[in-house]
């Protein structure tokens, strides 16, 4: 059976899942993020209920503000609301538009998930648009961990114990490639800085001769 897979670095848990509380969402991914078959259509076919059924796509305001009740210390990240009471966000078009714009990103990666690539170039696009506003691994698995939250509660029984499962191992893929880019970002930064570093000693010796 054919899978997708970019890092081997998480180790697969064998244990049972457990709903998580949001301080234990940053141990949840113990699996490989190697996507089945079985999750690939787990994944894509209760996308279909989410965004073609429920139309959740329009509730980015309540999942914003379900996010930040969560996780205030990540709403600094957002300039054009930091200092916002998340109670009144509903009331903010720019919220409204970034809600929207959060939920398009999810649905354009489930409607990919077949097509590695397209999901690839998607969360580097991501990854490097954040980059600049110091969100990093941290704030998107919480946000994203947060979007399964919030379809858990809004599908009710129509999101399946199976279908959180394969969303879980779906959020350890796309977290490997976050978390890969990162290394490679970081890595690009101190190379750069080592080289102006030499460079920097090199001027000055010359100039003292």
């Amino acid at each position: 059976m054919p899978t997708y897979s970019i890092l081997c670095c998480i180790a697969k848990n064998k244990e049972k899942v457990k709903s998580p509380t949001p301080r234990e969402k940053f141990d949840i991914l113990g699996y490989q993020p190697i996507l089945e078959d079985e999750d690939r259509d787990l994944v894509f076919n209760s996308g279909r209920i989410i965004f073609e059924e429920k139309h959740l796509e329009m509730k980015g305001v309540p999942f914003l503000m379900g996010f930040f009740k969560t996780f205030p210390e990540h709403q600094k990240y957002f300039k054009a609301f930091k200092n916002t009471p998340y109670q009144d966000l509903k009331s903010l078009p720019v919220a409204e538009n970034h809600g929207r714009k959060v939920m398009d990103e999810v649905k354009f990666l489930v409607n990919n998930i077949n097509d590695p690539i397209q999901m690839k170039e998607s969360i580097w696009n991501l990854t490097f648009s954040h980059r600049n506003r110091k969100v990093r691994t941290a704030q998107m698995k919480d946000m994203i961990f947060a979007f399964v939250d919030f379809v858990k509660a809004e599908l009710g029984d129509e999101f399946t114990a199976e279908m959180e499962v394969s969303w879980k191992k779906f959020i350890a893929f796309i977290m490997a490639i976050v978390e890969d880019e990162e290394s490679k970002a970081n890595t690009t930064a101190r190379n750069t800085m080592e080289e102006t570093s030499a460079l920097d000693i090199s001027n000055y010796i010359v100039n003292k001769v």
